[in-house]
């Protein structure tokens, strides 16, 4: 009898749950309601900061430049916020193209499209460098753009240093942010972009770490595998 009541439960405690599970169609038009929001939150929000910006020349000659690197910057988030748009309502995502700039072009031009405390920035690159896959790419300009933003945002003392390491077997990428306080959020590491970081550089079968250092500032690195150990660690995971 004790059986069969703890057997009931248990089928009722399963049926409820699976009664909680989302439909197909409750997954879809949430996705569709995600995909509004970035749409006409977002998107419109840009939008007008581009506009701002465009009558900053009009008003003040000498923030031409700075009004041209905000149009552009706004440009480019404006374009990938309409991919993310087309993927959520159920479009495929585009994939992955590589330029055809050297990684370290790409990460040089990164530095110096930052506002006059890029100055501060110091951009390393260790060993030979070589072709990386798209996705690679892709991977380590995100995680120095993340970097980079984190140590404006939080870091109290400047400056940055950016270094690209090549190696045979991968490409080591590092973000070492000032050398003073760090803001309490650094501290506690519950950023949704760490948290992206760290997804992204594990997804390439690489690693993550990061963290305050001890003589101060605060520490991204990630250890990203170059096309053959990605196609190598796939084969053994089929085994």
């Amino acid at each position: 009898m004790i059986g069969l009541s703890i057997a009931a439960a248990f089928w009722l405690v399963r049926r409820r749950a699976m009664s909680r599970r989302p439909s197909s169609a409750d997954t879809l038009e949430e996705r569709r309601r995600i995909a509004r929001e970035l749409h006409d939150g977002l998107g419109h929000g840009l939008l007008l900061i581009a506009m701002h910006a465009r009558r900053l020349p009009a008003l003040a000659p000498q923030t031409r430049p700075v009004a041209e690197a905000i149009d552009e910057t706004v440009s480019d988030i404006l374009g990938q916020v309409r991919t993310a748009i087309g993927v959520l309502r159920g479009g495929r995502p585009r994939p992955v193209r590589g330029s055809a700039a050297p990684l370290s072009a790409q990460v040089a031009a990164l530095i110096s499209g930052l506002p006059s405390d890029a100055e501060a920035v110091r951009f390393t690159v260790r060993g030979v460098e070589h072709q990386v896959s798209a996705r690679i790419e892709d991977v380590a300009l995100r995680l120095v753009q993340e970097g980079l933003t984190n140590a404006f945002k939080h870091c109290r003392a400047l400056p940055v240093r950016v270094d690209l390491d090549f190696g045979g077997d991968g490409l080591k990428v590092s973000v070492i942010s000032g050398t003073g306080e760090l803001d309490d959020q650094v501290h506690q590491l519950g950023g949704y972009g760490l948290l992206g970081m760290r997804e992204g550089v594990v997804a390439t079968g690489g690693g993550f770490e990061c963290g305050p250092l001890t003589d101060g500032g605060f520490l991204i690195r990630a250890w990203l595998p170059t096309e053959e150990r990605m196609h190598e660690a796939r084969v053994s995971g089929d085994r």
